[in-house]
């Protein structure tokens, strides 16, 4: 999947270290969340898919360069990325194509941003997101991320229809808002689904827009789902075959959580619909919300292949194991001293 990068952008540090972002449809985040999630729950609903909270999707961004995609490390200003090879940086042209995959978790850390609309500068052509970003620790080779619609796509959404645009901005101090102007003027469109997304050293960070990208890559994830049970049913026409899971990922616990408490195996019980998709999910551990709420909100977002009988799908029940965290090691026995006499 390839996407098309090199935004025009501006960056603007006030004296008091305010930080302000401009970035694709200019409206609240909580709308934002709501018109995404929204257009996923009309989408999946006309696909006969149950809508449910979107599992978190921890993103990494990769540029090609002379035929390798390579992490995105950072970014200039400008727009151009930069990577990182044998610990030295080096800058790409600008106009290098961008992808990205998901990653198995996010920076430590969190990024609260705050939507701001006291700047009087008019929003022109391209789009723009308003607010002030403030962290709860230090970062540095800081980049801002968007991910946006074509103003012509149209469902299913395929990867061609993806914008991405990389812009570095100042390093993240702690207690302080930054503040950012981001224009991606190639889009031409206001209020497009489009996510932003923080990075630090390459590692995306969670920010309190984290839950409308969920639901940003969810959509994607269920129209690239649609087109891969087109394929299965075709290889397995008037066959058998057992349901089974292609896309899983493990689950983003909260930051303050002791990992080394959790158990190292749960047990999950769940339905596979005749779509593939997760539609009842039971966990059999009696564990605190904080540890199971992320655990069912990864495993209902895993997609399956469903069961066929005679190349029809039906739902089946399954037993999911889950480890969660590695067996601990015993502490290697010592021997015991020998007695010794006089």
């Amino acid at each position: 999947m390839a996407f098309l990068g090199g935004p025009v952008v501006s960056i603007e540090l006030s004296q008091t270290q305010s930080t302000r972002l401009y970035f694709c449809f200019p409206t609240f985040r909580s709308l934002g969340i709501l018109c995404i999630s929204l257009w996923l729950a009309s989408h999946t609903a006309s696909a006969g898919i149950p809508f449910s909270v979107p599992p978190y999707h921890p993103t990494i961004v990769l540029v090609e360069q002379e035929g390798t995609w390579l992490p995105v490390y950072d970014a200039t200003t400008s727009g151009k990325t930069i990577v990182k090879i044998e610990g030295k940086t080096k800058t790409l042209s600008t106009g290098a194509r961008l992808r990205f995959k998901r990653a198995n978790s996010f920076a430590p850390g969190f990024v609260n941003i705050r939507d701001n609309y006291e700047d009087p500068r008019p929003v022109g052509t391209g789009s723009y997101v308003r607010g002030l970003a403030k962290s709860d620790r230090a970062y540095t080779h800081c980049m801002a991320v968007m991910i946006a619609y074509s103003p012509n796509a149209r469902e299913p959404v395929y990867q061609a229809d993806i914008h991405i645009a990389c812009l570095g901005i100042p390093d993240l101090k702690v207690g302080k808002e930054t503040r950012v102007l981001v224009n991606l003027p190639e889009l031409q469109i206001a209020g497009a689904p489009a996510v932003l997304l923080l990075f630090s050293e390459g590692q995306e960070i969670q920010t309190t827009h984290s839950d409308a990208a969920g639901a940003f890559f969810r959509r994607l994830e269920v129209d690239s789902h649609e087109r891969v049970l087109r394929d299965y049913r075709e290889k397995f026409q008037n066959a058998d075959h057992a349901a089974q899971v292609y896309l899983r990922f493990p689950p983003v616990f909260p930051e303050n959580l002791d990992l080394s408490k959790l158990p190292e195996l749960v047990h999950l019980s769940l339905v596979v619909g005749r779509d593939g998709i997760v539609e009842d999910l039971h966990l059999a551990e009696n564990l605190p919300q904080a540890e199971a709420l992320p655990i069912l909100r990864a495993v209902g977002g895993w997609l399956f292949v469903p069961q066929l009988k005679n190349g029809y799908e039906q739902g089946v029940s399954k037993q999911v194991v889950l480890q969660l965290r590695e067996p601990a090691t015993p502490a290697p026995k010592q021997d015991k001293p020998a007695d010794t006499k006089d």
